[in-house]
């Protein structure tokens, strides 16, 4: 996220996750995230959790994750993210319409509690 925003950036929700597999002694863990969605000011970053057993050599995914974050600053714009492929494009729907549905739910709470 920071890599994108080049600015202060705000992890804002843990959207989902999901444990798939235990991880244990000789596992060495690698975390790969990847951007899904971004608005001007938010972003969701999608994380697959890798588990290599450095004895056998046997890699298995043991977890899975989407991260909000947003920036601090309100001048402060993220670029613009064009997906390339048809699953970037059906993950960057997926995603925005999670942003649309966070978006109202804060305007209903705004409005019952102000």
């Amino acid at each position: 996220a920071f890599r994108l925003a080049r600015d202060e950036i705000r992890t804002v929700a843990l959207e989902h996750m999901v444990l798939l597999a235990s991880s244990g002694p000789g596992d060495v863990l690698e975390a790969t995230a990847r951007l899904v969605f971004a608005s001007p000011r938010s972003c969701e970053i999608a994380v697959a959790g890798i588990a290599e057993n450095l004895f056998s050599g046997q890699r298995r995914e043991v977890c899975r994750a989407r991260f909000v974050f947003a920036t601090t600053r309100a001048d402060a714009l993220l670029p613009r993210y064009e997906p390339e492929t048809e699953r970037e494009r059906a993950e960057f729907e997926d995603a925005q319409r999670r942003y649309i549905e966070r978006k109202q739910a804060r305007s209903r709470h705004a409005t019952t509690h102000a």
